[in-house]
């Protein structure tokens, strides 16, 4: 990444909330995070289903610049951080000139093909299995260990709801359910899980999907 690092033309620093990407605007730069966490979110009729969490050394828009292609999703912070963006003319000569840049572009397009088989495979399930999963794999993801279990920030219940595909109402009696039986503990837009493993094993959560960044 340091290719990268040394070639944006400017960083920028976000705040929760800001918008980065905006689907339907013209792929004109890649970014490079640097740090914090944003979300991708599919614009679908009011309706817009959260399809991944981004954080740091990830790549963002850069899609559109090989395919030529508009914005197809929006992406907003979740968390404070800092971007590094490229000119498309300047990616696209990195991507065709140096093997780490290949190698990152690559590993960026394997990364979302599990995120999507993962969440292919969650959808064959009930809302419970869904919300498990996606708290396991976002906090091994982007999370961090501490000697309170592995946590998770940033993320609220409206957003795991879009990410489920189920309501607010229903994911909030499901971590209730969770936060009694142990294996969570919230605070706002925080989620501490204690046993992950445990997690995974009581909900059934298959070993090629989630439950398998947990040994990473």
């Amino acid at each position: 990444m340091h290719a990268l690092r040394a070639a944006a033309g400017r960083r920028r620093r976000f705040r929760k909330g800001d918008i980065l990407i905006t689907a339907g605007d013209t792929s004109d730069e890649a970014l490079l995070i640097e740090s914090g966490l944003l979300k991708v979110v599919l614009p679908c009729d009011g309706h817009d289903p959260l399809v991944s969490l981004v954080g740091p050394g990830t790549l963002v828009g850069e899609l559109g610049l090989i395919w030529q292609q508009p914005r197809s999703a929006h992406v907003i912070a979740l968390r404070d951080g800092e971007a590094a963006y490229l000119a498309a003319r300047v990616f696209m000569r990195l991507r065709q000139e140096n093997e780490d840049v290949r190698t990152l572009v690559e590993y960026t397009a394997y990364q979302r093909q599990v995120d999507n088989d993962a969440r292919q495979l969650a959808q064959t399930r009930g809302v419970f299995p869904r919300v498990v999963g996606c708290l396991l794999r976002w906090s091994a993801q982007h999370g961090r260990r501490t000697e309170e279990g592995l946590v998770l920030e940033g993320l609220s219940q409206r957003e795991i709801a879009q990410a489920v595909n189920a309501s607010e109402r229903r994911v909030e009696t499901l971590l209730k359910s969770l936060r009694e039986s142990g294996l969570l503990r919230t605070r706002r837009l925080r989620y501490v899980l204690p046993h992950p493993e445990e997690l995974a094993r009581r909900f059934g959560i298959p070993e090629e999907g989630p439950a398998s960044w947990l040994r990473n």
